[in-house]
């Protein structure tokens, strides 16, 4: 951080921020403290953009060079455990793994509390194994699982990620459901509130009753 990039990271302007550059510039103060308060600030004023925007930008990637942005991971855990129950959690992805054992564990909260979780996912082996270990088929309560329908293998595939939550809120990005797509890989998405969402929803339930998308868990 320069005297020429300060407002734009620190958001403060004027005698202020030739103040902080002043400050950051003596040799007697520790970086790491510095860097570890700019590091709180610069999050705290990207969340109440987000809240006072309804859009919020979510990584995987190196905490170091996060500005604040916040992970993959931690979010969706958090945007499920915010599921109430009667509510609907959609979740749209080419791979779901046990790999993503956080989220996994939240999903199967969410059905134990009366909380429906609809998968709508790529069709391959490599998913129906996953999935008979995310969920397994002898337990009472498990997903609504689709599929594309058979016919159509090869046609297309399945390759959007998103994360609908209530009608309130979703999660759009390119990470998978998988511990590289929400701990490892570089991936990025977007944390929308609002109407978007319901809409989002519809969406998908209408390729549903089209039967581009068919049950596969029955």
């Amino acid at each position: 951080m320069t005297r020429y990039n300060i407002g734009e990271v620190a958001g403060i302007y004027g005698d202020k921020a030739e103040r902080l550059v002043r400050i950051i510039s003596d040799p007697m103060i520790d970086d790491e403290l510095v860097y570890s308060v700019l590091t709180a600030w610069n999050s705290t004023k990207t969340l109440a953009l987000a809240e006072s925007s309804g859009t919020e930008i979510i990584w995987t990637g190196p905490s170091s060079t996060s500005s604040g942005t916040r992970n993959t991971e931690p979010v969706i855990v958090e945007l499920l455990k915010s599921a109430k129950r009667g509510e609907r959690v959609l979740i749209v992805g080419y791979r779901i793994t046990h790999g993503a054992a956080s989220i996994i564990q939240e999903l199967n909260s969410c059905l134990k509390t009366g909380i429906l979780v609809d998968l709508v996912v790529d069709s391959s082996s490599v998913n129906d194994r996953e999935l008979s270990k995310c969920f397994p088929k002898g337990k009472l309560m498990r997903p609504t699982i689709y599929a594309r329908k058979e016919k159509d293998y090869g046609k297309y595939k399945m390759h959007a990620k998103v994360i609908v939550v209530g009608r309130r809120e979703m999660l759009v990005g390119s990470a998978n459901l998988t511990g590289l797509g929400t701990e490892v890989n570089f991936e990025l998405g977007l944390l929308v509130r609002g109407p978007a969402a319901g809409r989002m929803a519809d969406l998908i339930d209408g390729m549903i009753k089209e039967e581009y998308f068919v049950r596969i868990d029955k």
